[in-house]
């Protein structure tokens, strides 16, 4: 089972990974002459780079807060009402929701920083 998730898990990041790079792609080719623009006018590598890595941090982190809101909804109207049935659901060493909303916003913001980092080193040739 934890082997199952582990994969699960990586596809999942991958794919977020990937959909990132691809929105950030996207993005700076929408931008195409503004970046010329800039790099005429002695723009350095990193004043082109940090806006589109701060998109991409924007976009993940939204993203996660919508993932946070559905597992918040999830948990309060399905697994409260049954945490007293099944001890698998109450038990002890499970994490607590408000460490792992921290977990969650801190991945998705990990994630998108690392797609749009990729995407960055790959598509803008500065």
């Amino acid at each position: 089972m934890k082997i199952t998730v582990g994969v699960l898990a990586a596809l999942l990041i991958a794919a977020s990974v990937l959909l990132v790079a691809n929105t950030i792609r996207l993005s700076l080719f929408s931008r195409r002459r503004e970046v010329e623009v800039m790099k005429l006018v002695g723009a350095t590598d990193p004043f082109i780079r940090w806006p589109f890595v701060v998109e991409g941090l924007i976009v993940g982190t939204v993203g996660s807060l919508g993932a946070v809101a559905i597992l918040g909804f999830a948990k309060v109207a399905l697994l409260d009402p049954l945490a007293n049935d099944f001890a698998l659901i109450a038990a002890p060493r499970t994490l607590s929701f408000p460490l792992l909303v921290l977990i969650l916003l801190g991945a998705g913001a990990a994630v998108s920083a690392l797609g749009s980092v990729a995407s960055l080193r790959r598509y803008l040739r500065v």
